[in-house]
């Protein structure tokens, strides 16, 4: 869920950072590192990430179909920088998908057959 102001940042940050990687490995390849330091340093690079992604709350828009209000309120505002309480959030609330049905589960999706 990213502001419309910053939204073209968003998606060339993706490009940036891709280029970047192609860039080091290149650098990597040229420097002649060992085989294993770049494998190495990518694993770590890529552990990093996973710890970090972990931090990150589910979509508020998700939370919002699930009828978890509460949640994607807490989840908007953490991504905004905002209280919980704010009233500057309850504008894009609104604007969140209402709860449809109970999400299915694998289980329930199997049961047809």
């Amino acid at each position: 869920m990213c502001e419309a102001a910053a939204r073209g940042a968003a998606v060339a940050a993706l490009v940036v950072a891709h280029n970047l990687g192609l860039l080091l490995m290149y650098a990597a390849a040229d420097a002649r590192l060992a085989h294993s330091a770049v494998v190495w340093s990518c694993l770590a690079l890529s552990a990093v990430h996973c710890a970090v992604f972990l931090l990150v709350p589910e979509s508020p828009a998700y939370l919002a179909a699930a009828g978890r209000d509460d949640e994607a309120r807490a989840a908007l505002a953490w991504m905004r920088g905002l209280r919980p309480d704010a009233a500057a959030l309850q504008l894009e609330l609104r604007a969140l998908p209402a709860p449809d049905q109970p999400l299915a589960s694998l289980y329930s999706l199997t049961k047809r057959f």
